[in-house]
C-alpha cells in the first residue's frame, strides 16, 4: 500500500491567499514532486473556496489526442469556474511530439490569457525546467510560482521495498514507494534502478537536492561506464545537475556540469546540434553571470552558428540569442553592436510574434536600456513607451514586467532632469511592487532606493533619508551585509545621515544604524 504524501501547509495557505486576492486573468506555476501530492493539493484547495468556483482537469485521465490549447480548454471549462487547476501537467500523447508540443504552449499562451479563469499549472520539476527552456515565452507568463515537496509523515515501507539492495537510503526507498509500478518490471537491473531513483530526488525540492550531491555525483560516475543506451540520460542528468547549482548561484560547479554535459553531448550527438547549442548557451549565461563577457560572447557565438546553420536567422530561438549576445555587447560599451543584434532579433519577434507580444516588448525595453546608455533619452523613452504599451495591454498595469519598465522610465526621466515625471513614474512601479511583492521585497527596495535618490538630488533629505533608511532595511534582511545592493545603499545613508549631522561620529551613525535595525526586526 502506499501511503498518501503531506505537504507544508506554509505553502499551501500562501499559494490560497494568492488565488483569493487574485483580481487579474494569470498563470500560476505549481510545482510538484508526486503526482500524488499534486491530485491532494488540487483537491485540497477546491475545498478552502466557494463550492463549484474551482474545477480540476487531470491529464492523467486525458484521451491521447488531447491537444493543448484554449480551444481545447474550453470544451473542459465550466460555466462558473473562476480557479481551474491542471492537474499533472504533462506532455500530450498521441501524435504530437515533445518539440511540436512545447511550440504549441508558446503559441497558445496569449489565447489561454483570454479565458475567463486563474489557471494553475501543476508539474514536477523536470518539466518546469523543460518549458523554461524549451518554450520560454509561455514561461515568462507564469506570474506566481510555488514548490511542494512531500513531507515524511509516514515512514512505512511496503514488504516489496525491504528486498531492495543493501545501501539504498530511506528517502530512495519512500521515492521508490511512490513509483512502485514502474520499476516492477526491472527486476536484476539495479543500475538503472538506481539511476531512476536519482532523477525522482532532483524532482524534490532544491534544499532537500542539496543533500543527496555526493550521491548524485557518485552514481554519475557509474553511469559513465554504462552501455551507450543511458548516454542521453546522462545529458539530461548532469543539466539537471548544473540547473541545480546555476540557481543556487554557485557558478563554479554549474559550470562543471555543464561541461561534463556538452561533453556527452558533442560525443553522441555532435558539435551542430540543438541540443549542444542549447548547452553552449547556458554555459554562456553562467559565464556572463561571473561578468566574464568574454567567454559568454564565445559561448553564445557557438550557440548561433548552429542555430543559425539549422533552425536559420528567422527563427525565435535564433533571435533569442541575439538578443542575448545584444546585451553582452552592451556590457561592453560596443552600443553599435548591441543595436544591431537587436534589431535582428527585433526583426524576427514583429514577423513572427507581432509587435504586440511580451518577447517584442522585451526587446524593445533592451533597446531603450542602450540608447539610454548612450545618452540619447529621447529614443530610450520611445522604445520604453512601446514596451510599456505592450505590457499594459497584455499583462495589465498591475504586473512586475509593467513596473519594470516604470521604473526603467522614471530614471529617464530624472536624468533628464523632469523631476516630477520621474516622481509619478516612480511611484506607479512602487504602488505595484508594494502590492503584488509586498513591502519588505528586494525589488520593492529598489524603488524606494531610487526615489531617495530623486529626493536628495531634489534636496528633500528627509524623505531621502527615510527611504533609503527603508532600502537598506530590506536589502540588509534579504540579500545580507555584503551584497552590492546593501553595500550601496548603506554608504548613501551614511554620507546623508552625516551631511544632517555634521557633528556625528561614525560611531554614532553605526549606533543609530543598529537602532533602526533592531527597531525594524
Amino acid at each position: 500500500m502506499i501511503h498518501q504524501p503531506n505537504y507544508d501547509e506554509t505553502e499551501f495557505n500562501n499559494l490560497h491567499e494568492r488565488l483569493l486576492n487574485q483580481r487579474i486573468n494569470a498563470f500560476f506555476c505549481v510545482v510538484a514532486n508526486t503526482p500524488l501530492l499534486q491530485s491532494q493539493i488540487a483537491r485540497d484547495m477546491s475545498e478552502h473556496f466557494e463550492p463549484g468556483k474551482v474545477q480540476i482537469i487531470d491529464f492523467f485521465n486525458m484521451e491521447n489526442s488531447f491537444v493543448f490549447s484554449s480551444l481545447s480548454l474550453i470544451s473542459y471549462l465550466k460555466e462558473d469556474t473562476k480557479i481551474l487547476f491542471l492537474v499533472n501537467f504533462q506532455l500530450a500523447g498521441g501524435d504530437l511530439s515533445d518539440e511540436k508540443f512545447l511550440q504549441a504552449l508558446n503559441l497558445s499562451r496569449d489565447a489561454l490569457a483570454e479565458l475567463s479563469c486563474v489557471l494553475v499549472f501543476m508539474m514536477p520539476m523536470y518539466f518546469r525546467t523543460m518549458i523554461a527552456r524549451k518554450a520560454p515565452d509561455f514561461n515568462s507568463f507564469f506570474q506566481h510560482r510555488s514548490d511542494f515537496i512531500a513531507l515524511d509523515s509516514d515512514k512505512s515501507i511496503t514488504p516489496e521495498m525491504e528486498k531492495l539492495p543493501h545501501g539504498y537510503s530511506e528517502t530512495k526507498k519512500e521515492l521508490l514507494g511512490y513509483y512502485q509500478d514502474r520499476y516492477n518490471d526491472l527486476k536484476n537491473h539495479e543500475a538503472k534502478q538506481a539511476f531512476e531513483v536519482i532523477l525522482k530526488i532532483l524532482e524534490l525540492n532544491k534544499d532537500v537536492r542539496v543533500l543527496h550531491f555526493a550521491e548524485l555525483n557518485y552514481f554519475y560516475n557509474e553511469f559513465k561506464k554504462l552501455l551507450p543506451i543511458f548516454q542521453s540520460e546522462m545529458e539530461d542528468f548532469a543539466f539537471s545537475i548544473a540547473n541545480v547549482f546555476e540557481g543556487r548561484g554557485d557558478f563554479v560547479n554549474a559550470l562543471e556540469w555543464y561541461f561534463k554535459c556538452l561533453a556527452i553531448e558533442e560525443r553522441v550527438y555532435g558539435k551542430e546540434h540543438l541540443n549542444t547549442a542549447r548547452t553552449y548557451s547556458n554555459i554562456a549565461g553562467v559565464f556572463f553571470a561571473q561578468s566574464n563577457c568574454g567567454r559568454a560572447l564565445e559561448y553564445f557565438g557557438y550557440a548561433l552558428t548552429v542555430r543559425e546553420e539549422l533552425l536559420g536567422k528567422e527563427h525565435l530561438d535564433t533571435a533569442h540569442t541575439y538578443d542575448n549576445m545584444a546585451i553582452i555587447f552592451c556590457e561592453q560599451n560596443d552600443y553599435g553592436k548591441a543595436l544591431e543584434y537587436h534589431r535582428r532579433a527585433l526583426a524576427v519577434r514583429e514577423k513572427f510574434l507581432g509587435k504586440e507580444h511580451p518577447s517584442t516588448a522585451d526587446t524593445y525595453n533592451n533597446m531603450a536600456i542602450v540608447f539610454q546608455t548612450q545618452g540619447d533619452y529621447d529614443k530610450a523613452l520611445e522604445y520604453h513607451s512601446y514596451a510599456l504599451a505592450v505590457r499594459e495591454k497584455l499583462l495589465g498595469k498591475e504586473h512586475p514586467s509593467t513596473a519594470i519598465t516604470y521604473n526603467n522610465m522614471a530614471i529617464v526621466f530624472q536624468t533628464q532632469g523632469d523631476y516630477d515625471k520621474a516622481l509619478e513614474y516612480h511611484s506607479y512601479a512602487l504602488a505595484v511592487r508594494e502590492k503584488l511583492l509586498g513591502k519588505e521585497h528586494p525589488s520593492t527596495a529598489r524603488t524606494y532606493h531610487n526615489m531617495a535618490m530623486l529626493f536628495q538630488t531634489q534636496g528633500d533629505y528627509d524623505k531621502a533619508l527615510g527611504l533609503f533608511l527603508k532600502a537598506s532595511k530590506i536589502w540588509t534582511a534579504t540579500l545580507k551585509e555584503k551584497h552590492p545592493n546593501t553595500r550601496s545603499a548603506y554608504i548613501r545613508l551614511k554620507n546623508l545621515y552625516c551631511k544632517l549631522n555634521p557633528v556625528s561620529t561614525e560611531i554614532d551613525f553605526e549606533k543609530w544604524f543598529k537602532e533602526q535595525l533592531n527597531a525594524w526586526q
